[in-house]
């Protein structure tokens, strides 16, 4: 009498788990339809341009230095918000006790730095040449709006 996993017994009745099953995986989709945001359903956040500006007073202006390091510590970038020239090499320092990573917020707008670069101890840097703003986000701590969060501004020649 049994069907195996494809029924189950009920106030003493056999009962296809399809209808079930079929029902769990519509509410799944529901949801995971619900979670997603207008890139594409990632969950990642969308381009630079959907963020919120930053006030200019909360900008540290480094143009004219060759290299700006930015410490990251405990779930915070320090500063979180730089001014640099084109060309400027941005380090950062993990001197905390925590793995942090560097994810741009707009993909490909540069390479994001690895946990494996940036444990505690050590440094990655990239290097920024186009003018224009670079919001970024340690994935472990944040989101790419909030959390352990920072930009940078490469100012115009």
């Amino acid at each position: 009498m049994s069907q195996g996993l494809w029924e189950s017994r009920t106030l003493g009745r056999t009962r296809p788990l399809r209808l079930g099953v079929a029902a769990l995986l519509v509410g799944a989709l529901a949801l995971l339809a619900g979670c997603g945001d207008d890139d594409g359903g990632s969950g990642r956040g969308g381009a630079a341009a959907d963020l919120p500006d930053v006030p200019e007073a909360e900008w540290e202006d480094m143009t004219g230095q060759d290299t700006v390091t930015i410490d990251t510590r405990d779930n915070t970038f320090t500063p979180e918000n730089v001014i640099v020239s084109p060309g400027t090499k941005v380090v950062w320092s993990n001197r905390g006790r925590n793995d942090h990573n560097v994810i741009p917020v707009e993909e490909g707008s540069f390479e994001q730095i690895p946990i494996e670069d940036l444990r505690p101890g050590s440094e990655a840097s990239r290097t920024f040449d186009d003018a224009g703003e670079y919001p970024y986000y340690c994935s472990l701590h944040a989101t790419p709006d909030r959390g352990m969060i920072g930009r940078i501004r490469v100012a115009e020649e």
